[in-house]
């Protein structure tokens, strides 16, 4: 005997027949007739709750929501955004459950959550997909099969919601239950690469951030030894300095003028190396970061940073989940914000960008 078959007989919601069965029914108008009714018949078939997934349960007997953060976006990118999260489910009576994610573990920590009865589950953090050309590795092999576990999860009724999704998606995909928003990484790159070249700003340094940044080369950037090589699963201030003397040895061969990391914590470390290493910032070498991140302007050199141009949507995501809000399309693109500030300036001859902005 399940909630659902209590739920059947008397053709009322799994929720209604949770609220009976606590006996909360006087709280939400529930006739005490019916709940003692759906008690009756509960305990005369036996039905016996899951004791670890009802303690789970907020008052309303809603499963919990699965919040998850990537590692390699780590806990104090996505802080602001878990306090607001927090805040709002704990005033709405909702639990959560709080997991982190290894990359291509996504098929793995939902099966873990759905074990806790998690339906809805958010990720933050970027995320990308398996893409039919890629080379046939053994990482590659372990996330396609990983995604292949994710869609059969999401075809069995989980929802995946994805907050800082790595656009385009693979060509035909046909996952269900999947809702991705981000930005198109390589055109907003493409455009502020543009960008810094007809400002005569360049050569730039590049940090590794999609799958295809050779793309780049030549009309963006000038070879491939200008594409570094960045572990988004270290500690970002150490791999900031790493990258700074990484650019400071290329700078003896060739010329570095700007560089475009894609984590605002890694870009700041990266202006704190070059600083201490007597590189003025920005005149010799600017630094753009992306994120946006709430510290951004408060590093040694505020930041100049890539953001989105309608704020964070995590928190937005989480309300369309518990029904205070309308849901979001399935595949939604991000338009960006360039905020200038000390660490990295244009020259302000043209200030039209295709795609963002300004500020």
């Amino acid at each position: 005997m399940k909630l659902a078959d209590v739920a059947a007989h008397f053709k009322i919601s799994r929720t209604t027949v949770s609220v009976c069965l606590g006996g909360h029914e006087g709280k939400y108008g529930i006739r005490r007739e019916l709940a003692e009714a759906v008690r009756e018949y509960a305990h005369a078939r036996g039905y016996a709750p899951n004791q670890a997934a009802r303690r789970l349960r907020g008052v309303l007997g809603e499963p919990p929501v699965g919040i998850v953060f990537t590692y390699e976006s780590g806990l104090t990118r996505i802080m602001s955004s878990l306090r607001g999260i927090v805040d709002y489910l704990t005033k709405a009576g909702r639990e959560y459950i709080f997991m982190g994610l290894k990359n291509h573990h996504i098929g793995e920590t939902l099966t873990v959550l759905r074990s806790m009865e998690v339906r809805d589950v958010v990720i933050l953090g970027a995320i990308h997909e398996t893409y039919p050309d890629e080379p046939d590795t053994e990482l590659t092999r372990r996330a396609r099969a990983d995604w292949l576990v994710t869609a059969n999860l999401l075809e069995e009724g989980m929802r995946l919601y994805a907050a800082d999704y790595v656009f385009p998606k693979p060509s035909g995909d046909t996952k269900k239950n999947f809702t991705r928003i981000g930005f198109n990484t390589e055109n907003m790159a493409r455009d502020i690469l543009a960008r810094i070249k007809n400002d005569g700003l360049g050569p730039v340094v590049f940090g590794h951030w999609f799958r295809h940044e050779e793309r780049l080369i030549p009309a963006l950037l000038d070879g491939p030894e200008m594409i570094l090589t960045m572990n988004y699963s270290a500690n970002p201030f150490a791999e900031g300095l790493r990258l700074a003397a990484e650019i400071l040895r290329l700078r003896r061969r060739r010329p570095v003028r700007t560089a475009f990391i894609g984590n605002d914590y890694v870009a700041a470390a990266l202006v704190n190396g070059l600083l201490d290493a007597g590189v003025r910032v920005p005149e010799e070498i600017g630094v753009i970061g992306f994120g946006n991140y709430d510290a951004a302007p408060y590093f040694k050199r505020a930041l100049t940073t890539i953001g989105p141009a309608d704020g964070d949507l995590s928190l937005e995501l989480i309300r369309s989940i518990c029904g205070d809000r309308p849901s979001f399309p399935r595949n939604t693109v991000r338009d960006y914000l360039l905020f200038e500030r000390e660490s990295f300036k244009f020259n302000h001859a043209n200030e039209n960008m295709q795609g963002g902005n300004l500020r």
